[in-house]
């Protein structure tokens, strides 16, 4: 996928892209094809025609009201209330696209027997503990929790490169060094230790999700002898964006530092970094994307340099109704090509 999107820029002779359309189509065709084994062709002339990526796109997109809904449902008891009136924060039609690829993609797999070592096929594996319904929605939802975030994330990351040519050198020198040491594609990407600081840094100053909702299982008093009890059942959420840029842990916060993570912070608590979350509910597909974006990004930076367009902001505003701490308006980066 990497080497199509970087033969789709040389054809069309780009000279400039717009992150959040570009990584769209990226992420939608390595998910549909690792996770479903489905070939969605994305960088074809007429891929807006796809009404995959037109249903994406519509549950990306949400109106003021259907934000609020979103918010509303996330507060203890609400999503109860509104179910009842039979009011959801979800979008049932572009729900029922999803259900009806996912569900027939499942279907075709078991007639034709294929194997593809996708997730699927690992799903498929488990079948006798999992009844239709849970493996259609745990594809449904590492599907779709992983495509507006990964797209998103990469785009911030291009966004924070563009400016410091300096750490796109090092990433190209990187680039050269694990190419000759590897043995396959896997170990190579593996081998990209800064490239994959560079990631995390973007997260840690982008992101994805700025606050992390948890349900308290057990009765838990704070351990700083102020007497407050969380109660079972009560919800929390966790500042994930004020730990991302607490001086305690991150000195110069502000600052783009993709050299935090070469040593992986070892004196940080674990919980100081959000961006995939921690614990039994952290992100499951974290690998995944991790691996996808350090493709993508080796690729396109060792066949391009990245620099700020004319209309590039300096600093990105955030958009009220994105669901993953999205930027507001078009990011346009400029692509140069290297000898």
């Amino acid at each position: 996928m990497s080497q199509t999107l970087v033969e789709h820029l040389k054809a069309k002779k780009a000279s400039s892209f717009e992150a959040k359309d570009l990584f769209s189509k990226v992420v939608l065709e390595s998910s549909s094809s690792c996770i479903f084994g489905l070939e969605t062709e994305m960088f074809r002339e007429d891929e807006n025609s796809s009404p995959l990526k037109k249903h994406l796109k519509n549950m990306s997109d949400r109106s003021g009201l259907e934000m609020l809904l979103l918010i509303l449902s996330l507060l203890p008891g609400v999503k109860t209330i509104m179910g009842k009136f039979g009011i959801s924060a979800l979008k049932p039609t572009e729900t029922m696209f999803f259900y009806n690829v996912i569900k027939n993609a499942i279907e075709e797999r078991k007639k034709s027997k294929l194997v593809r070592n996708d997730f699927i096929d690992l799903l498929l594996d488990a079948e006798e503990k999992l009844d239709n319904m849970t493996i259609v929605a745990t594809a449904m939802t590492f599907f779709l929790a992983g495509f507006d975030t990964t797209s998103t994330l990469l785009g911030y990351a291009c966004f924070e490169l563009a400016r410091r040519t300096d750490i796109q050198d090092r990433i190209k020198e990187e680039i050269g060094d694990a190419a000759e040491k590897s043995d396959d594609h896997y170990d190579f990407l593996n081998k990209l230790k800064f490239l994959e600081g560079v990631i995390l840094e973007a997260g840690r100053l982008h992101p994805i999700a700025p606050s992390i909702g948890r349900v308290c299982i057990e009765d838990y008093e704070l351990p700083d002898g102020s007497g407050i009890v969380i109660k079972k059942g009560e919800s929390i959420a966790v500042n994930a964006i004020g730990l991302h840029y607490d001086e305690e842990f991150y000195p110069d916060p502000k600052s783009f530092n993709p050299d935090r993570f070469m040593d992986k912070l070892r004196d940080n608590p674990t919980c100081a970094y959000l961006e995939f979350g921690q614990g039994p509910r952290s992100c499951v597909g974290m690998r995944f994307a991790v691996l996808l974006m350090k493709s993508v990004l080796a690729a396109v930076l060792s066949e391009f340099a990245l620099s700020p367009a004319e209309d590039t902001p300096m600093k990105l505003e955030a958009d009220a109704r994105s669901t993953v701490g999205g930027w507001k308006g078009p990011l346009n980066l400029r692509l140069t090509q290297r000898n």
